[in-house]
């Protein structure tokens, strides 16, 4: 990577600037320098390194984007696999296959982009306002400096924002997870999704496995939160204890391979419009919220927000108020009042719920599952949104009930 040499106070004045080194941020690089190449861009983070996470897409979401013209699917994927769910022995399959990232050649790929981009390695603590220009601040060698740029993409995961305030006070929920890369002879063929069963800890904890066959001697299985609004050092502690009692109900000869323990937002909040940089993935509320998975849906939306940030000649308020149009804050309310609706149910309830959900809507609606569940949101049109919305009548009544009840009082909120 090409760190620039910063030995004075303000450098030259970018287009560009992008804050932060996850796959979503260093992705928009990638567009920006592919499709824009007239743009001046930087790029500043203090920890740029090739990507260690399991990063799974779900592959509806990305199809005939932009992406596969960079780098062929089999390249992108170390593997493509069938999905289902488990709800207390209740299996079906769903329609989504899987795609699990291989790290080092998505990173690859972006590095070769990366070459003629000015990488500043350190961390931003401080973002201001000069006239039509944004200051970034950073040390630097222990020298506060800073650089100018018209405009700011920040995408810091979920820490705490720097250049952007949110809209509303809604509770940040959050998934909790263990995970366990283990060599074992098993005989699962596809991904389960969710597996839901009952536990005997007396925490009440409402979690799910979700399990990926990497090879027929390899299996990657995480014990994971759905959602909570809380966050106690003693989750990680049951998760890893379910998981273990999970893995001992299969065999007990097997490997720990790899370990894997964090949290991530499913949601945060729609920025405010007058915010001085734009938020991409986690940190700008582009979750799939229903899922809590960010890199599909800014794979599909990045030549949208690019080409909203070129057209309105770097001003961020206008970016915002059209990235974050009526059409995009309803979606954000539904898929909210989903959150809280879930929230309020039990785990055996939960397991029910998503089966009727996937079975009723789901493998029934492509349209309303692409729009809701995977945010493909560029081609809503309104009457037909509103048909597919039938099929929520052909879940049980007493969830029908608590999705009305929880959409109504966000709508109004």
């Amino acid at each position: 990577l090409y760190i620039i040499n910063l030995n004075i106070k303000t450098i030259m004045i970018y287009d560009i600037t992008i804050i932060g080194s996850g796959p979503s941020s260093l992705l928009t690089l990638v567009y920006l320098k592919k499709n824009y190449p007239e743009l001046n861009l930087c790029l500043i983070s203090d920890d740029i390194k090739t990507f260690h996470c399991t990063y799974c897409v779900f592959m509806s979401q990305i199809e005939n984007t932009w992406i596969y013209d960079l780098i062929d699917k089999n390249d992108l994927f170390k593997k493509i696999i069938k999905l289902e769910i488990n709800c207390y022995n209740k299996r079906l399959s769903i329609p989504d296959k899987y795609g699990m990232i291989n790290n080092q050649n998505l990173f690859d790929l972006i590095n070769n982009y990366m070459k003629d981009v000015d990488i500043i390695n350190s961390k931003v603590n401080f973002i201001e306002s000069v006239k039509d220009n944004k200051l970034i601040y950073f040390r630097y060698n222990n020298i506060q400096q800073s650089v100018k740029s018209k405009f700011i993409i920040e995408g810091i995961g979920f820490q705490k924002p720097l250049g952007l305030e949110y809209q509303f006070n809604n509770h940040f929920y959050k998934q909790v997870f263990v995970g366990y890369k283990i060599r074992v002879k098993h005989d699962f063929h596809q991904g389960i999704l969710l597996d839901w069963q009952d536990y005997y800890d007396n925490f009440d904890l409402k979690s799910f496995c979700y399990i990926l066959p990497l090879s027929k001697n390899e299996l990657f299985m995480e014990e994971t939160i759905l959602l909570t609004d809380k966050l106690e050092n003693i989750y990680y502690e049951i998760l890893e204890n379910r998981l273990r009692n999970r893995i001992n109900e299969i065999t007990s000869n097997y490997q720990i391979l790899f370990k894997e323990k964090n949290t991530i937002p499913i949601n945060t909040s729609i920025p405010k419009f007058n915010s001085l940089s734009f938020g991409i993935g986690q940190v700008g509320n582009m979750i799939n919220m229903m899922s809590g998975y960010t890199l599909g849906y800014n794979i599909y939306h990045i030549p949208e927000f690019c080409k909203l940030i070129v057209e309105n000649n770097f001003n961020t308020k206008k970016v915002y108020q059209n990235y974050w149009n009526l059409k995009r804050r309803n979606i954000f309310r539904i898929n909210y009042a989903g959150i809280e609706m879930m929230n309020s149910l039990s785990q055996k309830e939960l397991a029910d719920f998503q089966y009727h959900y996937f079975k009723e809507i789901v493998k029934k609606s492509d349209y309303q599952h692409k729009i809701i569940f995977l945010n493909c949101d560029n081609n809503i049109n309104f009457w037909s949104f509103l048909g597919s919305c039938k099929y929520y009548f052909n879940l049980p009544i007493k969830y029908l009930k608590r999705i009305l009840y929880y959409s109504f009082k966000n709508m109004y909120t």
